[in-house]
């Protein structure tokens, strides 16, 4: 029973010392994950600076914002125009104000053709008669 004090101390002790490492672990890790949040703020703010920089730069050049080049939005449209309509010929027709002003039908991007249209409505009608082959008989039983 007289040793049974200094036991307790001991263990305390190694408890004390344990936990004082693992606080000063923690504490590392955590100095490193700030440092790093802190140089992910810069690097961001950065960024944010040229971004702002390039959009004044633009703005007082009078030039609209447009990355892609004219070629490619005219494949671009010429593209849309063949999904919507069918006809290339109309798209290359038209200026780029006025092709952007009249989207002709798009309600969806890729349309469906005529037979798949068919063939859908085919396949519910089936689907529904045979949903109802047994059902006037089994009326009738009950």
């Amino acid at each position: 029973m007289a040793n049974l004090p200094y036991k307790i101390v001991r263990i305390l002790n190694e408890v004390r010392r344990s936990a004082d490492q693992s606080i000063n672990e923690m504490d590392k890790k955590i100095e490193h994950l700030s440092s790093k949040y802190d140089q992910v703020i810069q690097e961001n703010a950065k960024m944010h600076k040229e971004f702002q920089d390039t959009i004044k730069s633009m703005q007082n050049s009078n030039q609209p914002p447009i990355i892609n080049d004219d070629d490619n939005e005219d494949v671009v449209m010429e593209t849309r125009a063949r999904k919507r309509t069918g006809s290339v010929s109309l798209a290359r027709n038209k200026t780029r104000e006025s092709r952007s002003r009249s989207k002709v039908h798009a309600k969806s991007t890729r349309r469906r053709s005529r037979s798949a249209l068919v063939m859908k409505t085919k396949r519910r009608r089936v689907a529904k008669k045979r949903s109802k082959r047994g059902k006037s008989r089994r009326r009738t039983l009950k």
